[in-house]
């Protein structure tokens, strides 16, 4: 029997949607804070045997009901996860997918499934998680708080991709290529906002209690980056191996925490291994 959901609106979720013929699977992506929807889909966009649906939350574009404060929350994401797959059921061979805060919605989505709910997800994949990082991840991000986008100039790119990935500047070199200046003057403000939810004691508590209440973990690929300056490479490693038993661990080496584009074609190799391990499951 599904846990009723109360308060959500699904127009607050953005959803960017491309099939292809004769797909098995649904592969669902949510994203980190600070990312633009429909960027994780145009770094893969060239596998082709799956449907692609790349979740967008709130402050991260101009959702046509306005949200409000209680709603820049993981928490709230969770539950736009659950009910978008509630009212999908023809999604039922689904790989979940996401990347740094994406990993903490999923965790959290799962924790309010039932087990009819959780057994459409035959794969998932963890880039870069939330979990025991949280606060220090959250905290590296306040130091942008008083930065302006509007006002952005390389300094402060650099500043931003020295966080983001090892071999930095030749991203900044095709900024334009992946990103979006627009998009982060849009919507900055509400993102410092969001990273000060995620760090409150409840944020914390219901991240942490996902992931240590979660008991599928043969079924979890988690992937992370050597480099990586926001999820600490060391102390992620040790949680996983000690926690999250079961797991399948891939470490990523000379990359940062936006591996997913640093080391495209690495990722997309992995991601398909992911796929395929998807439609074997009965």
């Amino acid at each position: 029997m599904n846990k009723t959901i109360k308060g959500v609106d699904l127009n607050h979720l953005k959803v960017i949607k491309k099939n292809n013929k004769n797909a098995e699977v649904d592969l669902i992506f949510c994203h980190g804070i600070a990312t633009e929807p429909g960027l994780h889909y145009k770094i893969i966009k060239q596998i082709k045997n799956v449907n692609h649906y790349d979740l967008g939350f709130p402050a991260h574009y101009e959702t046509e009901e306005k949200f409000k404060y209680k709603h820049l929350n993981i928490e709230y994401f969770a539950k736009l996860l659950v009910v978008f797959l509630r009212e999908n059921p023809d999604l039922k061979n689904i790989v979940l997918s996401g990347h740094s805060m994406g990993c903490a919605v999923i965790m959290i989505a799962l924790n309010l499934m039932n087990k009819e709910e959780r057994n459409r997800i035959k794969q998932i994949l963890l880039g870069a998680p939330l979990t025991i990082n949280t606060i220090f991840t959250a905290w590296n991000f306040t130091k942008y708080f008083t930065a302006d986008a509007h006002k952005a100039d390389e300094k402060l790119i650099k500043k931003f991709f020295k966080d983001l990935f090892y071999d930095y500047q030749k991203f900044v070199e095709d900024f334009d290529k992946w990103f979006s200046l627009e998009f982060y003057k849009k919507t900055q403000n509400d993102q410092k906002k969001l990273a000060l939810s995620i760090m409150s004691p409840i944020s914390v508590k219901n991240i942490l209690k996902s992931y240590h209440s979660f008991k599928e973990y043969e079924k979890v690929t988690i992937i992370t980056a050597d480099k990586d300056t926001l999820v600490p490479f060391t102390i992620i490693r040790s949680y996983i191996k000690r926690y999250l038993k079961g797991a399948r661990h891939i470490e990523i080496k000379k990359a940062g925490h936006a591996f997913i584009l640093e080391h495209k074609k690495e990722y997309i190799e992995i991601l398909k291994g992911i796929i395929e391990s998807a439609k074997e499951v009965k």
